[in-house]
């Protein structure tokens, strides 16, 4: 009988931990990627469209700025959070990742001039450069 009541109490402390770690889980863990006329947007579980399908790619979550997805469309980027809002219209044909130049900041191409947006989606420096580069020892340099 003793080792039945441990697994009960087991099964039953595991169970609070999913649920702390559910209200942990980004939104966009629980979205399914939906296409319309070759556009991509999200539903979430319960079938309801969280980002309108009116790009031509979204990419995956955090690999520029945690919780936001580079969205794609007509060769231009932008950004979505894990709201599903557009944090960055889609307007520019280059956008590194933050933190390459500077702490914060990400570079971006629009209209073939560079400039840099910060991590709430400002342009901090409008894109009025032909080139920016870094003076470091191992220089970086945008073409």
């Amino acid at each position: 009988m003793l080792p039945f009541l441990f697994l009960a109490i087991s099964l039953s402390g595991f169970s609070q931990s999913n649920t702390n770690q559910d209200e942990l889980t980004p939104n966009y863990w629980d979205w399914i990627k939906v296409y319309r006329n070759s556009q991509v947007g999200y539903i979430d579980k319960y079938g309801v469209e969280v980002v309108a399908p009116v790009y031509d790619s979204i990419y995956k979550f955090g690999t520029h700025k945690k919780d936001w997805a580079l969205t794609q469309s007509d060769g231009l980027y932008g950004f979505i959070d894990d709201q599903g809002n557009d944090v960055v219209l889609v307007q520019y044909e280059q956008i590194n990742k933050f933190g390459e130049y500077q702490d914060g900041w990400a570079l971006v191409k629009k209209e073939g001039y560079f400039g840099f947006i910060d991590e709430s989606g400002t342009e901090v420096v409008t894109p009025e450069y032909d080139r920016i580069e870094q003076i470091t020892k191992h220089a970086k340099a945008a073409n």
